[in-house]
């Protein structure tokens, strides 16, 4: 028996009883089905995926046309100011159309419940506790109305930026409002799924702040938005970081994933495009099944609008014109089809491992349902290579990441054309080859150059359980090895290495990990060349950005706050301070000054103070364009090496010529400190001079 969904207005006073024996029936139904429906979704693909939308009336054949791109879920805002205009007045009847269209179609909904209401707050915020105690009881009306129906109940959208919460973001406010949610919410549903913050970013330290405040002993799971100019493999470690984080705050026994709430690519950013936006919105999702992310959430559906320079307008995987007696109604755009392909090849089957298959850069994910088995497999590498992956079972089938059905070459393996677009390997039958490949090392490692004719390899662990091997580092024709061992999630280890070659010469080393004094996987080379400390001795610090944003900064050569892990080098300190908006800090030589070699990544130390900003850099090539290399966003205190790839994804500001990173290249920003928050924020980090990566 199918459930009715009843559309009528609810008063906070309501005593008609024309509907209580209807009511009776249909709370049973819902009763029976609450303890499992507000479940997240299983680990089958493709449970757990999911697109953002920004309606309660789709167009017609709309939704049809979401399911037939492979999502299975929406995310959508459930507006306070929306559904209750009067005070003690609920009408959801717009959210009960929208919800009957989508189990019509078997599609489940993600609810945001936001943002103000000014019958009761002012700013677009609540921050007042009689605005918390308002927005609780809205909540939990809205919550046991719709309670049953498998929803997913998401507590505001990105509060910890001031987009979303004015005047500016505050963890204790939000956390209050959280937690008066929650209870009002549990008090009338106590199995319905709550999530939240929702940070834009994997913003660690308003994430703790929450943590501490007691939000894990509410919620069901933690949401973030991981937002980057970077590849999505670079969420990986950042998961790893917030599950320890998660793990050190929650109740004993309680088991907290974490979800990709929100997350997508703009074919507008500088250096993108359709095509790029597609390969990355595939990987973006093998990503987070890979890394154990049980739902979701790209953004957007539908491009908002046709605004070639506007990156919010090309988010989606439709383009925005309604084709009224189309088929399909939306022009897809290659993420659409992207989408489809990676739902199609991967239906019914679940992660298995990633394979330990040619370079780190490689990415071999193993999907199986006990019989079919399916690898797919991209790189993230500057230039494209094949794979040769041993196989004994037939027949196989090879995709593009956009459905087109490619060669297969080669007896006894396939060779498989790796670059930054996933393929997709199907094999009709359990092979026993795959099943006996080795599993990659949940490990990121760094070959860095240390002032003072030393080599470090740190290694660091992304992932549960333990890795014991070596490391072999090759100088001059001379292999040496360093035996190492790494236990559980975020420890690391380290295996030094004398040189013979001064700091201003450029030094050559292949590096490879072995496991049982097998080689796990091919050797990497790198030519790495120190920048040299006159670099940052002759750069200025210069404020850019919104000039109607005030801030301050101030740059020069400091004593480190502590000592650098291991060895002695120069630092300088930049103290800064932004008041909430667009406003960062560029570091560089005045006029420029060239970079020797040709570089695929810059690394340096950096001192952070966890207080929110992201490092970049700025260059200038030979074809006159402007690049602007990122790295992660400063959510540690202490030192941390990190490297910043300088390739063709990343973000390009302007000048002539192809959009290809053409050498020489220019320093026009050695460092860059950018307040992607746009919040209020100060304080002190400190760095060493760079090192060429080639």
């Amino acid at each position: 028996m199918g459930i009715q969904y009843i559309s009528h207005r609810i008063t906070s006073k309501e005593k008609s009883t024309s509907m209580k024996p209807y009511m009776t029936i249909l709370m049973l139904l819902l009763a029976i089905s609450a303890a499992s429906a507000y479940k997240l979704p299983s680990s089958t693909i493709p449970d757990g995926l999911g697109v953002n939308i920004h309606f309660t009336e789709a167009k017609p054949g709309e939704l049809q046309m979401i399911v037939d791109g492979g999502f299975r879920w929406v995310r959508m805002d459930f507006v306070w100011q929306h559904t209750e205009r009067t005070t003690g007045e609920y009408d959801f009847s717009s959210y009960d159309r929208l919800i009957g269209a989508l189990q019509e179609h078997h599609l489940r909904a993600m609810f945001i419940l936001d943002y103000s209401n000014k019958l009761y707050e002012s700013a677009s915020s609540v921050r007042t506790a009689a605005g918390r105690q308002r927005f609780a009881q809205w909540a939990a009306a809205a919550v046991a109305h719709f309670k049953g129906r498998g929803i997913v109940w998401e507590i505001w959208n990105e509060p910890n930026g001031s987009g979303f919460w004015k005047p500016k973001p505050n963890a204790a406010d939000y956390a209050a409002l959280a937690l008066a949610t929650c209870q009002a919410i549990r008090a009338v549903a106590p199995d319905e799924c709550i999530v939240a913050p929702a940070t834009s970013g994997i913003d660690m330290p308003f994430l703790e702040d929450c943590f501490r405040r007691g939000l894990l002993d509410q919620i069901d799971a933690v949401s973030v938005h991981p937002y980057r100019q970077s590849g999505p493999e670079s969420a990986v470690g950042e998961y790893a970081r917030l599950r320890e984080l998660i793990k050190r705050h929650a109740p004993a026994g309680k088991s907290i994933p974490i979800l990709s709430g929100e997350w997508g690519y703009s074919s507008a950013w500088a250096g993108y495009g359709d095509a790029l936006q597609g390969a990355l919105l595939a990987r973006e999702w093998l990503t987070n099944l890979a890394a154990g992310i049980p739902l979701s959430i790209w953004y957007d559906w539908r491009d908002d609008g046709t605004d070639p320079k506007d990156p919010e307008h090309h988010f989606g995987t439709v383009s925005p014109a309604y084709q009224a007696g189309a088929q399909p109604p939306f022009q897809p755009k290659p993420a659409y089809l992207a989408a489809q392909t990676l739902t199609r090849a991967l239906a019914g089957t679940h992660f298995i491992r990633r394979l330990a298959l040619g370079t780190r850069d490689d990415h071999v994910l193993l999907f199986g349902d006990g019989q079919r088995q399916v690898l797919a497999c991209w790189t993230t590498a500057p230039a494209g290579h094949s794979l040769r992956v041993p196989l004994a079972a037939r027949p196989v089938e090879l995709w593009s990441h956009l459905g087109a059905m490619l060669p297969v070459s080669a007896a006894g393996a396939v060779s498989i054309p790796m670059d930054q677009a996933p393929r997709y390997l199907t094999v009709a039958a359990a092979d026993p080859v795959l099943a006996a490949l080795p599993a990659f090392p949940e490990l990121t490692w760094t070959t860095v150059r240390i002032p003072g004719q030393r080599l470090r390899v740190n290694l660091r662990q992304d992932g549960p359980g333990d890795f014991e091997g070596a490391v072999r580092v090759t100088l001059g024709g001379v292999a040496r090895e360093t035996r190492i061992q790494l236990h559980g999630s975020n420890s690391t280890a380290s295996a030094g290495f004398d040189l013979t070659e001064r700091d201003g010469q450029a030094v050559t080393a292949t590096v490879q990990l072995l496991s049982q004094g097998k080689p796990l996987l091919d050797p990497e080379t790198a030519t790495l060349r120190l920048a040299g400390e006159e670099l940052l001795a002759a750069s200025q610090a210069r404020a850019d950005g919104d000039a109607k944003v005030h801030g301050t900064q101030a740059f020069a050569k400091a004593l480190p706050p502590e000592p650098l892990p291991g060895f002695d080098a120069p630092v300088w300190r930049l103290d800064y301070q932004f008041d909430a908006g667009w406003r960062f800090i560029t570091i560089g030589p005045p006029g420029g000054q060239p970079l020797a070699g040709q570089p695929r990544a810059i690394g340096l130390w950096v001192h952070g103070d966890a207080g929110g900003a992201s490092i970049r850099m700025r260059l200038h090539d030979a074809n006159g364009r402007t690049w602007q290399p990122s790295g992660p966003t400063i959510d540690w205190r202490g030192w941390r090496y990190v490297e910043l790839p300088l390739n063709d994804q990343c973000a390009r500001w302007g000048g002539k010529g192809a959009a290809t990173i053409r050498p020489p290249l220019v320093w026009d920003a050695a460092f860059l400190l950018d307040n992607i928050s746009r919040k209020s924020c100060s304080g002190s980090v400190w760095v060493t001079a760079p090192v060429l990566i080639e």
